[in-house]
């Protein structure tokens, strides 16, 4: 397999949405998903961030714009999902190995939703997410 587009079915795993355990020290709070961690650091307040620990990612990103950015959420937004990204699969061995399965195939992160910066939307995007899944995956390799 050349590519695996659309991270859904047998590769919802690679998804931010997908349930899973995502403790950040910091905060010292637990996430239910990617998405829900990676939105909570948005902010720098604590009770915002213990919030969205409670939240599936659906809720996570409906409230997402209602919290305001830190000041240095944009230059750091990456960092801060490759920090996330390797909790996940680093943390969890289950996740970590089936990331492994997928290899060689490109990770395309094609989504229906407006974000052409993480994802792929109608051919359109930057893939950021796909890139940074292939790049732990050759750090777990």
């Amino acid at each position: 397999m050349d590519q695996i587009k659309g991270f859904v079915g047998d590769y919802s795993f690679l998804s931010n949405e997908y349930n899973c355990q995502i403790f950040i020290e910091k905060d010292q709070l637990t996430y239910s998903n990617v998405e829900s961690a990676l939105i909570a650091q948005k902010s720098d307040d604590p009770g915002t961030r213990r919030k969205f620990s409670r939240l599936n990612a659906l809720k996570a990103r409906k409230k997402s714009s209602n919290i305001p950015e830190n000041y240095d959420w944009e230059k750091n937004k990456d960092k801060i999902m490759m920090d996330i990204l390797r909790i996940k699969f680093k943390k969890n061995n289950e996740l970590g190995k089936k990331l492994i399965e997928t290899y060689p195939a490109k990770l395309i992160n094609e989504v229906t939703y407006n974000d052409e910066y993480y994802g792929v939307r109608y051919g359109n995007g930057q893939n950021k997410l796909g890139k940074m899944l292939e790049k732990i995956r050759d750090e777990i390799r």
